[in-house]
């Protein structure tokens, strides 16, 4: 699961990146709760729960950890092993918001340049966020869109999507030590507020 979740980049493992990345990241969501007072997180596209662990293990936040993929959702309760954490797919965050959730921070770290929608993913994500609510992204200035013949780019900003629907706080630089150089150059992190 985890090759799935960070793939091998530019002579970097699957688990050197882990290991290097997963605490950088965690270090940059667990701050901006903290700010911002966060008590309910929704963590858009968690995997086996990569993220939302540290955040649970590391603060008294509760996670819904959202993933397309069966197979990661029933992983997660094991790899997160907290009983602040519960695992869910796109249908089941659509249920609790429309029965009234309301979260206070979503995060999504290397998910939306994938998605074939990205519009509506982010509409998704949003809609569930209270007013004042940030959402933390992780992305490359380019999409990676899955397709039989590879990695295509079609065109669309992820960041231009998010300005559109949210107030942008910050953006900065991908930076986190040790990371592939492709990454340092094409990666970027960025806080919106949903007004």
């Amino acid at each position: 699961a985890q090759g799935i979740i960070l793939t091998p980049e530019n002579g970097r493992s699957t688990a050197e990146r882990w290991q290097s990345e997963t605490p950088y990241l965690a270090g940059k969501v667990l701050q901006s709760l903290r700010d911002n007072q966060a008590q309910l997180v929704m963590d858009f596209g968690c995997g086996v729960g990569r993220l939302s662990r540290e955040l649970v293990h590391q603060s008294d936040v509760t996670v819904i950890g959202v993933d397309a993929s069966a197979s990661m959702r029933r992983m997660a309760p094991d790899y997160v092993a907290a009983p602040n954490f519960i695992a869910t797919g796109a249908e089941g965050l659509a249920a609790l918001v429309a029965a009234g959730l309301r979260y206070d921070a979503a995060l999504s770290v290397w998910v939306l340049q994938h998605c074939l929608d990205p519009a509506q993913e982010i509409d998704r994500i949003t809609a569930g966020l209270a007013a004042g609510g940030l959402f933390f992204v992780v992305d490359m200035t380019h999409r990676a869109v899955p397709t039989d013949q590879g990695w295509v780019n079609d065109g669309q900003s992820i960041m231009g999507l998010l300005d559109e629907r949210l107030e942008r706080v910050a953006v900065e630089a991908y930076a986190a030590p040790d990371a592939p150089q492709d990454l340092l150059r094409s990666g970027w992190m960025g806080w919106w507020r949903k007004h």
